[in-house]
């Protein structure tokens, strides 16, 4: 008896570990086809690809920077159409999710401000500077990036208004 449960639980274990594994190979294959698609140009199949991966494995190291970077690609900076505008949120959004399991990420961080950016969205790049310049649970570093980044806007702005020729 004690055999037939050991020997079930051993099946098991073993079956679970063929299947994690089987899971992982299959995000690997996922991951390598989105890669050939993103280098191929074609970012929404890449996309696709990554948004896959990351269902057969939750916890992929890179994985949703992978989409984000996808999903950026698909915006396409000066296009001030509704469906552009569109993409660069869902950039946005895709870059947020990397912030929401990792607050520190640097990279997704300045891919938000620069997305905002090139969306033409001053309002939202400074309020996001403001908010980093004065988060106090960030490196000294950091913060002083965005105050640095924030003074040049409002230099920028002043000259813009002194330099006006009359």
């Amino acid at each position: 008896m004690m055999r037939r449960v050991l020997a079930a639980t051993i099946l098991t274990l073993a079956a679970s570990a063929a299947a994690f594994g089987q899971a992982n190979a299959e995000a690997r294959r996922e991951l390598n086809e989105g890669a050939r698609a993103y280098r191929a140009g074609r970012f929404a199949e890449a996309e696709q690809r990554f948004r896959r991966a990351l269902e057969l494995d939750p916890e992929g190291k890179n994985t949703r920077l992978f989409i984000a970077r996808a999903v950026q690609q698909q915006f396409k900076p000066g296009v001030q159409t509704p469906e552009n505008l569109a993409a660069g949120e869902r950039a946005v959004a895709a870059y947020q999710e990397i912030l929401a399991k990792d607050p520190g990420n640097e990279d997704a961080d300045k891919a938000i401000i620069f997305l905002y950016g090139q969306m033409k969205n001053e309002d939202k790049v400074l309020e996001l500077l403001l908010q980093r310049a004065n988060d106090f649970s960030l490196p000294n570093g950091r913060r002083a990036e965005a105050f640095t980044i924030l003074a040049s806007k409002r230099w920028q702005c002043s000259h813009d208004i002194t330099e006006q020729k009359e």
